[in-house]
């Protein structure tokens, strides 16, 4: 008896190898444009996250320090500059918020130090209501909106996105409210 072997079915031909790896790459680059794609959305969420914590922030600081100012003075408009002039009670050192169209930024002065507290602040409505206590008219209650830009800050990459954020808030004035 003669045994016969098949040498030509003993393995996979070159060609059926460079098919399969073809199938492996592309599968493979696939995964990674996904997971490229997924990264990117993180990254945005986590800019729009940390600029809105960040605003809100300094919203609610702003907003305190009207509430608890003995004395409150607004100036300017929306159009070109906003400036709160605030003396706070007791022996604290007046405080100075200063928003400026031209250059989008909030500042923070005391007597001391000034420091830019957000950048890209693109709109600063600001109302306020008065009431006359004492026979002099005075400040009761301050309201804010603000837009401003989204900021990717070191965190989240270098990306610049051209999106924005509306945060709005109010407060009564304490010292003027009966």
């Amino acid at each position: 008896m003669k045994i016969r072997r098949l040498h030509a079915q003993a393995g996979f031909s070159i060609a059926e190898v460079m098919v399969a790896t073809t199938v492996a790459m592309l599968l493979l680059f696939g995964a990674l444009y996904g997971t490229g794609e997924t990264f990117a959305v993180v990254r945005e969420g986590d800019a729009r996250i940390h600029t809105q914590v960040h605003a809100r922030r300094i919203l609610d600081r702003l907003l305190k320090d009207c509430r608890y100012a003995s004395e409150l003075e607004v100036i300017g408009d929306a159009e070109t500059q906003w400036t709160l002039q605030i003396t706070p009670g007791g022996t604290a050192s007046p405080l100075t918020w200063t928003w400026t169209a031209a250059s989008k930024e909030l500042t923070l002065a005391d007597n001391l130090d000034s420091e830019t507290v957000i950048q890209g602040l693109n709109t600063f409505q600001l109302k306020t209501l008065t009431e006359w206590v004492d026979e002099e008219e005075v400040v009761t209650q301050v309201s804010v909106e603000w837009n401003l830009s989204v900021n990717a800050g070191s965190e989240t990459g270098a990306a610049t996105l051209n999106r924005t954020i509306d945060l709005g808030a109010a407060t009564w004035v304490r010292s003027h409210v009966r």
